[in-house]
């Protein structure tokens, strides 16, 4: 678990890039100022020398305030290739 501070050092930290990455089976839900977002995420990333790909299943919930919208929460879980 991340707060939103760690997640934003990760992602800008240089440790880790993502290579390539693409979402599919995306479905969205609005309900009212409420949207959730349901996918797939299948990826490649860097971590130093080494590189790795992975298949995520993602959720996200995103807030409408003041004509934006804002994320406020996201889950992912690494799936297992078969």
């Amino acid at each position: 678990m991340h707060t939103r501070s760690a997640q934003l050092k990760a992602l800008t930290s240089g440790r880790v890039d993502i290579v390539e990455g693409q979402s599919d089976s995306v479905v969205v839900r609005v309900y009212g100022s409420v949207a959730i977002v349901i996918g797939h995420f299948r990826g490649r990333a860097r971590a130093g020398t080494d590189t790795f790909s992975f298949h995520e299943r993602y959720s996200t919930t995103w807030l409408r305030e003041n004509g934006s919208w804002m994320l406020v929460l996201e889950h992912g879980t690494i799936m297992r290739e078969p």
